[in-house]
């Protein structure tokens, strides 16, 4: 339980995302550049059961877990330094049961790896990805894969499919809106969509 008191209104993205993190989706995080992506996923892991055990898996440390029971894995982005490899992190991941797995940013070297992981049974996953709308991200996504993987995605239009079936994802975007103090300048919000 995320411990917030929202009415579910399916006219509002927020309390779908809500209803996602208690149900235990798999999220994706989609939006450009600095648009919020890692500071929403840090806020809604501030929401999570204090008791849930959470492995994460990134190669820049982002992510933030104040839950006591959580394990991070930190891979090196060059692969000189670091003798765990992705092949590695499905068996670590796979092995230790989490409640829930999250992982960095989706790049071509861990797209592939994040894939896996959520069809492997985890009832939860979370991770971002740059792209400016929900179709980019699956696209990003399935390109990305398809780097190291051609043939897990061989079939695109089903993957995408596979993916809508199994992703809830949340779209953020920045929308320039008047500075309601300072007439004639503009300031920079984050919307949320689904």
């Amino acid at each position: 339980d995320v411990g917030v008191k929202r009415k579910l209104d399916e006219a509002d993205p927020i309390a779908r995302l809500l209803g996602s993190l208690r149900r235990g989706d798999h999220i994706l995080i989609s939006g450009a550049t600095s648009t919020g992506k890692t500071t929403l996923m840090n806020t809604l892991i501030r929401m999570l059961n204090p008791k849930l055990r959470i492995i994460t898996v990134e190669d820049t440390s982002e992510i933030s877990v104040p839950q006591p029971n959580h394990y991070h894995v930190l891979m090196n982005r060059s692969g000189q330094s670091n003798k765990m490899d992705y092949k590695g992190v499905v068996d670590l991941v796979v092995r230790s049961t989490p409640d829930i797995v999250m992982a960095g940013e989706i790049s071509t070297k861990n797209a592939a790896t994040i894939w896996e992981l959520m069809r492997s049974g985890h009832g939860h996953f979370m991770t971002t990805i740059h792209a400016e709308s929900v179709r980019e991200a699956l696209d990003t996504f399935i390109t990305r894969i398809a780097h190291t993987s051609p043939g897990e995605v061989a079939n695109r239009a089903e993957v995408a499919q596979m993916m809508r079936d199994k992703l809830r994802i949340i779209q953020m975007n920045r929308v320039d809106v008047p500075d309601p103090k300072n007439p004639g300048r503009t300031i920079s919000v984050r919307r949320i969509t689904d």
